[in-house]
């Protein structure tokens, strides 16, 4: 299965759909959803922004 759609209006993690904006957590990186593509948006570790 695809991981990314660039230009589509939702992303997919773990089979799960995703609508543009949304956030998720994949080990210590916070990822955002923008427009069918997974974008690195930090770390999700408080001591290690």
């Amino acid at each position: 299965m695809r991981q990314q759609l660039p230009g589509a209006a939702v992303c997919y993690f773990n089979g799960t759909e995703y609508a543009h904006g949304n956030y998720v957590v994949s080990g210590s990186q916070v990822l955002r959803c923008q427009y069918g593509v997974w974008i690195d948006s930090g770390s999700s570790d408080e001591r290690n922004p």
